[in-house]
């Protein structure tokens, strides 16, 4: 398995990939794939041209996430 390092502020709140040190915002998948999985991606708005496309997913057996 592979380990992604995400970046994380001094209150350990996951930050995205975003100049400027932006909040990822936090998700719950309510999808039939993947129901009640949390995950994190850019707080920006999709149509934002600004957007990093940040996306990092809570992992199950580590209290940490993986991002891209």
């Amino acid at each position: 398995m592979s380990q992604v390092f995400v970046k994380v502020d001094a209150h350990g709140n996951i930050l995205c990939n975003c100049h400027g040190g932006v909040h990822a915002a936090h998700y719950t998948s309510h999808s039939v794939k993947n129901p009640g999985r949390d995950f994190y991606r850019c707080a920006k708005s999709r149509d934002d041209p600004n957007q990093c496309n940040f996306f990092g997913r809570q992992c199950r057996r580590y209290s940490s996430c993986t991002g891209h």
